[in-house]
């Protein structure tokens, strides 16, 4: 398809053609779960290698073309190519954070670090910095300070989070998760000899913030499944600890969002079924309705349990 257009007395126009192309890619993205560094590597690279032959194929129709301003040409190069400019920075950050999800995290870095030059190269193409672009950022801080563990860059690290958290209060539930994942990870660090007593203070907030936030209409269930398994790591660690929760009774969280999970088809939420349903035993007054939410995953999920019982 040609990518510049006369448009009648003496103007060009660039074609949908590269838009058409950047709309396909947003689109089509491997599975965060389940295809790993050189899957995710293959997709940005061929992206990355066709965008630059669109580049250089637009440069010689626009080179070719006697424009009377110059400023004329350099907008239709940047109308043109900024969608899929703007799709190739998208596909790094969501490289970075499915690798970052599957525990890879120098290859996350490496896409994240191409996102942030895409950026720096052309500025005025792209709107604000994203929510996962940020958590990227701060995950890496994270990695850094689990081997020092020490307690004053954790809390620098909290701090920074809840100042992204205010920051992006207005974005959808899934992404927010992301960095209240990353304070819970900070929290937990602190609790594991950080600073145990500041790791309990912010304890209960973690845990409220995540229930806000994975209790939302607007959550999606497929996307919410690690944080929902997060906020399950912070209950039972706080039941262990015997940490009041201003009155929330943990162990029914802990059931009902490793069954929300399980609802969403994560497997990872099936094996911690009888783990939590242990929190209950002895307490027959929670049998009724942990028996009615247990109806709600997919019947096939169970499968695997009817051996272990």
């Amino acid at each position: 398809r040609p990518l510049l257009a006369a448009a009648g007395t003496g103007r060009w126009v660039a074609t949908d053609a590269v838009a058409a192309l950047a709309r396909t890619w947003s689109g089509r993205y491997p599975s965060s779960s389940q295809h790993g560094a050189a899957v995710w590597d293959d997709v940005v690279s061929s992206r990355a290698l066709l965008f630059s032959v669109l580049e250089r194929r637009l440069n010689e129709a626009l080179d070719a073309v006697d424009f009377d301003d110059e400023d004329e040409r350099a907008a239709i190069r940047q109308g043109s190519l900024g969608a899929a400019k703007r799709c190739i920075a998208e596909s790094h950050e969501r490289a970075a954070r499915a690798l970052r999800m599957q525990g890879d995290f120098e290859p996350a870095k490496g896409h994240l670090l191409a996102s942030m030059a895409l950026r720096k190269a052309d500025p005025k193409c792209f709107g604000p910095v994203s929510v996962q672009f940020q958590a990227g950022l701060l995950q890496h801080t994270v990695a850094k300070a689990r081997a020092s563990r020490n307690s004053g860059e954790l809390l620098q690290i909290w701090q920074q989070g809840v100042k992204l958290h205010d920051m992006y209060a207005s974005n959808p539930p899934e992404e927010r998760c992301e960095l209240a994942e990353l304070q819970a990870e900070v929290v937990q660090l602190m609790l594991d000899g950080g600073d145990a007593d500041e790791g309990e203070r912010l304890l209960t907030e973690v845990i409220e913030r995540l229930r806000s936030l994975l209790d939302s209409p607007l959550a999606s269930p497929a996307a919410l499944a690690p944080a929902r398994l997060k906020l399950v790591d912070l209950c039972s660690a706080s039941l262990k600890r015997g940490h009041e929760t201003r009155g929330v009774d943990l162990a029914r969280v802990a059931v009902a969002e490793v069954v929300r999970a399980m609802a969403g088809g994560s497997l990872a939420a099936r094996d911690r079924l009888l783990t939590v349903l242990a929190l209950l035993r002895g307490r027959a007054e929670t049998w009724e309705e942990t028996g009615a939410q247990l109806l709600t995953p997919p019947a096939w999920m169970m499968l695997k349990l009817v051996d272990l019982c």
